[in-house]
C-alpha cells in the first residue's frame, strides 16, 4: 500500500488511529494520529513497505526504529513505539507531534542567521549529534528537513531544537534499490555515501554539519548545482567526488552572501575532507570547534553516561590517597559473580571493624592490667568518628585506615598564616559591555519573533530588558501589556532568558527591544 494514500479512521499497530495527513517526503509520509490508549496526538511516520521486503529487514527496521531511544539529549525527538502493521503490511513509527517548523522552511523565511543566531541551533544539533555518536549511533540523513524547530509549553524554553529521523536512514540505506528516491536527495551526503555498501561512521555526519553550518549564515547551499532546481543527479556528484573544493568564504562571495567568522574556512575545509579519516572524527569534536573558536560561544555540555555500560561503576571510585588494603572494592556491572563481589565487599568491612575491635581490646587491657599504675599506662588511642562514620553509607569513599595503638600526634598550628599566593586572588570582573549586551538582546528578540508566532496577540511588542551585575535578567518590560495576549507572555518568556557576562559595579542597565511579526 502507498504511505501516502492512508485515510482517516485507519488503524496502525493497533493502537494509532490516523486523523489527518501532515506531510510526506521521499520516505513516505507523516500523519497526525490519536493515540487510543492515552487519547494523546502522536505523529505518525508511515514509510515505503520496500523497506521491509523480507522478514530480515522487517526484523532491523523494528530495531533500528527505537534507536533514538539510545541516544541521551532532549534534542532527540522521542518515538513512542514502531513496528510493522500485520494487515496493511507497512512499517510505521509513533512518535510526539511537533508544533512549529523544520530548519529548511525557517530559513526560507528568515534568510541568513547571524553568528550568534546560528548557534542558538548549531549548539543543539552538535549536542544530539554528539550524544548518538558517544553511543555508537550514526544518524546518516543530517539535513534541514530533519532538524525541527519545535513551539514548547515551557516558560524559560518557548523553542526547543530536535532532530528527527535517528535509525532509519541506516535501514533505508540497505533497502534501497537502483533508484534513490527513498533516499531523498544526496544534497546533505558524504562522498563515502553515495557507494552502494558504504561503511558510514561518524565522519559522515560531520560532512553534514559542515554544510548546514554554510547553508544557515548564508541561506544558500554550497554546492553551485544545489542552487539551481534543474542540474541533475549527475552534475551533483560531480562536485561532491570530483571538483576541486572552493574556501567556504569564496563559495559565499561568488554567491552575493555575507562574509563569514574568520575561523569558519579553516573548520569548515576540515568537515568537507573527502576522507572520512580527514574530518573531525565526531560531531563532538567537531562542535566544541565550531562553538568556542568561530562562533565564540561556549562548548558543548560533556556526553552524559551511560548506565549500562560495562565501563561505568554503582558506586562512585576511591580517591586515590585513600586505595588500600582495607578499602571497600568498587562493584561495577560487569563484576563476576555479583554474590561474590557483595561478599567481598562485606567481608573487606567486618574485617576492618574487626581490626579496631581487637585494637581496642589490646589497649584496653595494656590500660587496666594488674600492676600497672598510673604514670606506665601507656595513652589510649581513639578512633574518631570521622574515620568511619556511623551514618554513612557504606558506598561511601573511605579514609586511610590510622594504625591501631599509636597515639595521633597533633601537627602545631604555623606562626603565622602563609601569604594567599597570586593565583587565589579572585579576578574582577570586566566592565559592563552595552555593544556585547545589545547583540544579545537583539538575538532574543530575533528569536522570539519565530517562537511566538504562532500565537495570538499583535503585531509588534516593544520594551526594555534589565540586566544584573551577575548578567542575568532581573525584568523584562512589554508594551503593550493589555490585553494579556499569549504572544506578549510568550516575547516576555524569550526575553527573560537573555544572558551576558557578569561585570563590575552593582547597578543595572536596560537595554531596548523590539519584536515585530
Amino acid at each position: 500500500m502507498d504511505a501516502t494514500e492512508l485515510r482517516p479512521g485507519t488503524t496502525l499497530g493497533g493502537d494509532f488511529r490516523i486523523e489527518r495527513p501532515l506531510s510526506s517526503g521521499g520516505m513516505g509520509a507523516v500523519y497526525v494520529a490519536v493515540q487510543v490508549s492515552t487519547g494523546k496526538q502522536r505523529a505518525l511516520k508511515v514509510m515505503h513497505s520496500s523497506l521491509v521486503l523480507d522478514p530480515t529487514m522487517r526484523e532491523r527496521f523494528e530495531r533500528e526504529a527505537r534507536v533514538g531511544a539510545m541516544v541521551p539529549s532532549d534534542h532527540v525527538v522521542e518515538v513512542v513505539a514502531a513496528g510493522v502493521d500485520a494487515q496493511l503490511g507497512v512499517p510505521w513509527l509513533a512518535m510526539e507531534l511537533l508544533h512549529g517548523e523544520n530548519l529548511l522552511d525557517y530559513v526560507a523565511r528568515r534568510g541568513p542567521l547571524s553568528p550568534s543566531e546560528a548557534a542558538e541551533i548549531l549548539r543543539p544539533v552538535c549536542h544530539a549529534l554528539a550524544a548518538a555518536h558517544a553511543r555508537g549511533v550514526v544518524h546518516r540523513d543530517v539535513k534541514p528537513e530533519n532538524v525541527f524547530l519545535a513551539r514548547t509549553q515551557s516558560t524559560t524554553h518557548p523553542v526547543i531544537v530536535k532532530m528527527l529521523d535517528f535509525g532509519i536512514a541506516r535501514v533505508a540505506a540497505d533497502a534501497r534499490t537502483a533508484s534513490t528516491a527513498a533516499m531523498g536527495t544526496p544534497m546533505w551526503m558524504a562522498p563515502e555515501q553515495t557507494e552502494l555498501r558504504s561503511h558510514v561512521t561518524p565522519a559522515s555526519d560531520v560532512w553534514a554539519l559542515g554544510l548546514i553550518a554554510f547553508w544557515l549564515l548564508t541561506a544558500k547551499p554550497y554546492w553551485h548545482a544545489g542552487a539551481h532546481p534543474g542540474a541533475s543527479v549527475a552534475q551533483l556528484m560531480r562536485e561532491i567526488l570530483f571538483e576541486p573544493m572552493v574556501a567556504a568564504s569564496a563559495r559565499a562571495a561568488e554567491l552575493g552572501a555575507a562574509k563569514l567568522p574568520p575561523a569558519f574556512d579553516a573548520w569548515f575545509a576540515r568537515c568537507m575532507a573527502r576522507d572520512p579519516a580527514q574530518r573531525f572524527p565526531t560531531a563532538s569534536e567537531a562542535g566544541n570547534v565550531l562553538l568556542t573558536e568561530v562562533l565564540g560561544v561556549g562548548p558543548l555540555p560533556g556526553p552524559a553516561p551511560d548506565p549500562s555500560s560495562p565501563r561505568w561503576p554503582s558506586v562512585p571510585p576511591a580517591p586515590a590517597h585513600a586505595v588500600n588494603a582495607t578499602a571497600v572494592p568498587i562493584v561495577t556491572a560487569a563484576t563476576e559473580p555479583r554474590r561474590g563481589a557483595l561478599g567481598l565487599a562485606v567481608g573487606a568491612m567486618v574485617g576492618l571493624v574487626g581490626l579496631f575491635a581487637v585494637a581496642a581490646a589490646l589497649a584496653l587491657w595494656v590500660y587496666l592490667r594488674p600492676g600497672a599504675d598510673e604514670s606506665s599506662r601507656p595513652p589510649i588511642a581513639v578512633a574518631s568518628a570521622s574515620v568511619v562514620p556511623s551514618a554513612a553509607p557504606v558506598a561511601s569513599t573511605p579514609e586511610p585506615a590510622p594504625v591501631p595503638s599509636a597515639t595521633v600526634a597533633k601537627k602545631p598550628p604555623p606562626s603565622s598564616p602563609p601569604a594567599p599566593s597570586a593565583s587565589a586572588t579572585p579576578k574582577e570582573p570586566p566592565p559592563y559591555n552595552a555593544a556585547v549586551a545589545t547583540n544579545a538582546v537583539k538575538v532574543k528578540a530575533n528569536w522570539a519573533t519565530h517562537a511566538c508566532k504562532q500565537m495570538d496577540g499583535g503585531t509588534g511588542y516593544s520594551g526594555t530588558v534589565t540586566f544584573g551585575p551577575n548578567g542575568l535578567v532581573v525584568k523584562v518590560s512589554v508594551n503593550p501589556t493589555f490585553p494579556a495576549s499569549g504572544r506578549a507572555l510568550c516575547v516576555r518568556s524569550t526575553m527573560t532568558a537573555t544572558r551576558v557576562p557578569a561585570y563590575a559595579g552593582k547597578e543595572t542597565h536596560d537595554v531596548p527591544y523590539h519584536v515585530s511579526f
